[in-house]
């Protein structure tokens, strides 16, 4: 790949010098008119700042990134670090859809649809937004990135109410205990996921993953690197289905 077809993109975190504001389009306009890139382009603190506003999965996520964890959310990566973590070893994307891979079809037919309110139901609610996460992640290539960037772990009604009236369009997924307040969100545009446990009564139509397989679970556990005696053993009984 040549110069000539490569875009140049500078960024800096500090404010670009300059009274009027126009410094930075000009020194950008400049090097374009030199016609050694493609394309020359310069962003300062203004823009990263307004970037973020406008994509507030971006900006929790960089929050926690700078050690500055925003109250009452989180962005998928982490909740997926943190959940997959507590095992040892560490959980699989993989392992979490074994044996229920139809599911993840009509996740994704749910977010390429309207935006709307869809209930999961799994043996506990975060095992539900798990799912989920793994759902998003095979997803193809764009289309992934944009959902995962756009799903908001939603803690309390506070964060909720913030995240509702946001102009962009999100996936949240709220965890608190009073939902009545959720359809708001959805004429806003955004995509309401409730996760549920079994115990909890229906919203609307839930999508209900069944338990995993026995083979199902050793197989995933195997391509995590366990060797087969461990991986047979190590499959619990309470989240699965003996073939």
């Amino acid at each position: 790949m040549s110069i000539a077809s490569t875009s140049f993109v500078f960024v800096t975190a500090r404010r670009w010098p300059g009274k009027t504001g126009d410094e930075k389009e000009r020194w950008a306009a400049e090097k374009r008119q030199e016609g050694i890139w493609k394309d020359v382009r310069a962003y300062d603190a203004d823009d990263l700042d307004t970037w973020l506003e406008q994509a507030p999965a971006v900006d929790i996520w960089f929050s926690t990134l700078i050690g500055k964890q925003p109250v009452g959310v989180k962005d998928v990566d982490r909740f997926w670090e943190v959940w997959s973590g507590a095992t040892d070893p560490q959980l699989s994307l993989d392992l979490l859809v074994a044996g229920r891979e139809e599911k993840v079809s009509e996740i994704h037919q749910w977010l390429r649809s309207e935006p709307s309110i869809k209930g999961l139901r799994a043996d506990t609610r975060d095992e539900a937004i798990a799912y989920f996460i793994a759902s998003l992640s095979r997803m193809p290539g764009d289309e992934r990135e944009g959902a995962l960037s756009r799903a908001i772990v939603v803690e309390d009604a506070a964060a909720w109410d913030m995240l509702a009236l946001c102009d962009s369009s999100l996936i949240l997924i709220p965890t608190f205990p009073d939902r009545r307040m959720v359809a708001q969100a959805v004429r806003k545009g955004h995509h309401i996921l409730i996760p549920l446990d079994r115990s909890e009564s229906e919203i609307g139509k839930p999508l209900s993953l069944p338990r995993s397989r026995r083979a199902e679970i050793e197989k995933a556990l195997i391509a995590m690197g366990l060797p087969e005696t461990r991986a047979s053993v190590t499959v619990p009984n309470q989240h699965i289905n003996t073939p």
